[in-house]
């Protein structure tokens, strides 16, 4: 199953058909190529890709308790913040 692969572009862009032509070229096989090399999700069918749940080789860093201390709640309560905004 494919997922969706969101392309956003301003309401007004300074270039309105240089903007779709980029959009169209994102979404074209050469396109999701390069966004697959650089790590992207892609959508395009012929590329075989892993899914939104796989990390990759991409680091990942959980904050634990013990090494922030008293200010981990606090961490916590920023990050979702920002994670509700979107």
């Amino acid at each position: 199953m494919k997922s969706l692969v969101p392309i956003y572009v301003s309401s007004r862009p300074p270039h309105p058909h240089a903007a779709a032509l980029m959009a169209d070229f994102l979404m074209s096989k050469r396109g999701q190529d390069i966004m697959y090399g650089h790590g992207r999700w892609v959508g395009h069918k012929s590329i075989i890709g892993k899914g939104p749940d796989d990390i990759g080789d991409r680091k990942v860093v959980i904050p634990s308790p013990e090494k922030w201390g008293d200010r981990y709640q606090e961490l916590i309560g920023l990050f979702n913040k920002l994670i509700l905004r979107k």
